[in-house]
Formats: C-alpha cells, structure tokens, sequence
C-alpha cells in the first residue's frame, strides 16, 4: 500500500482540495475534517467556525454577553459594540454609561426639567418635583390647587391672618404706653397737690404747748358773758 500524504497546511479533505475557514486562527485546521487546530477568531463559533456568535454573544469562542442597553439587543460579534445604538439613558460604544447628571432619554439630549428637587432619572426623566407640580414626565404639569381648608390654606389667607395679628400688637402696644403715660401724669398730679397744700396750712401747735396767756386770755372774753347774764337775772327777779 502506497503511504498516503498529509495536505498542506490550510487545506483538508479527499485530495486536500477543501480550504480551511478562514474564521479558523491562522487558518489552520484539521487536514481530514477541516475543524480549525487552534480555534475560532473572536465573532464564530462550531467547530469549523462556520457560524457567527448567536444574538447576545462576542468575542473569542463567543463567551461574552453584550450589555443589556443595546438597542434592539444587537451587538458586534466580534467587538460587542452596540450596532444600533443605546437603549434611553446610557452612552458609549458599548452602552454601559450612564447619562451624566441632569440628562436623560436618547443619547442623553434632553435635560431634566427646572421643577425636579434635584436630578431626574436617566432614562425617562422622572424625578421628585417641586411644590405644585406633578410627576408626569419631567414635571411639567402643574398640580391641581385643593380647595379644602383641611388640605391646604390659600396664601392670602395667611398673608391677611399674619397683617391682621401686626396691627392687633401694634394696637396693644400703643394702648400699653397709653395707660403707662396717664399713670405717670397722675402719680405727678398727687404728689403736685400733696407739697401744695403743705406749704399752705401751718402747723398746729401741740396740745401740750397751750400757755398760761392763752388761757388768761380765754377767760377774759367768757368773762363778760357771765357779767351779762347775772344782771338779766336780777332784772328779772325785781
């Protein structure tokens, strides 16, 4: 029996007229099944790497997974990049960043809305709104005004009930002072009245002070009132 030839290498089968794949590395495969030696170059798979990666998968025996933000789940098999860009919120080839602060939506072109308490969501733009605002998208219809004095008081009311308690004080402060001066006047008025009258009446002389004379004196004015009365007497007696 004649010895048979092994096919150059790149090549197999009958006659070694079949070429190895070229998603073969090196293109080197077996030279009677064809199945490449060293593998397959990132982006196929099956032995003879006849098959590209299946959806979702790249690289090297086809053992990544793409990032969850492609669009349409469809990635470079070989790479991974996203073929048709990102999902909402994310940026890069790969889809595996996130907007920056204040962006959101479609390649991160529009930005979060004036009313939201701090930054909105990536993706859809929801965030925590301001006062009187709702959380529709973006904050950007204004919220319904509650009527019921249970749920909220209307700023006029508050704005006259703060006006109205200003002048109250203001009032009892005036009146304060008021009553304070008139109290004042009269205290002065007593005291005015008080030294007055104590300059005008003299002191009365103690009782134990009484001389003789003033007595002496006392006597001779009842004196004559008796000398009258004694002679009526005898006038009528005669």
């Amino acid at each position: 029996m004649g010895r048979k030839e092994i096919c150059n290498d790149g090549w197999y089968g009958e006659n070694c007229f079949a070429r190895c794949n070229e998603n073969c590395v090196n293109q080197s495969c077996d030279h009677i099944t064809g199945s490449c030696t060293y593998g397959c170059k990132p982006g196929w798979r099956t032995p003879n790497c006849e098959q590209k990666c299946s959806v979702g998968t790249y690289g090297k025996d086809c053992g990544n997974h793409r990032s969850g933000h492609c669009r349409n789940m469809t990635c470079n098999s070989i790479t991974g990049s996203c073929l048709e860009g990102c999902t909402p919120g994310y940026l890069g080839s790969f889809c595996n960043k996130p907007c920056d602060k204040g962006t959101y939506g479609i390649n991160c072109s529009k930005n979060c809305s004036q009313n939201c308490l701090g930054f909105c969501d990536n993706v859809g733009g929801y965030c925590t709104c301001s006062s009187r605002w709702m959380e529709s998208p973006g904050c950007s219809e204004k919220a319904p005004i509650i009527s019921n004095d249970e749920h909220s008081i209307p700023d006029a009311y508050i704005a006259a009930l703060s006006f109205s308690l200003i002048i109250n004080f203001s009032l009892v402060v005036v009146i304060v002072i008021l009553l304070r001066l008139l109290y004042n006047r009269k205290q002065e008025k007593r005291s005015s009245d008080y030294i007055t009258s104590a300059d005008i009446s003299p002191p009365s002389p103690p009782s134990s002070q009484v001389s003789d004379n003033d007595v002496h004196h006392y006597q001779e004015l009842n004196m004559p009132n008796d000398s009258s009365y004694q002679n009526l007497s005898l006038r009528d007696r005669s």
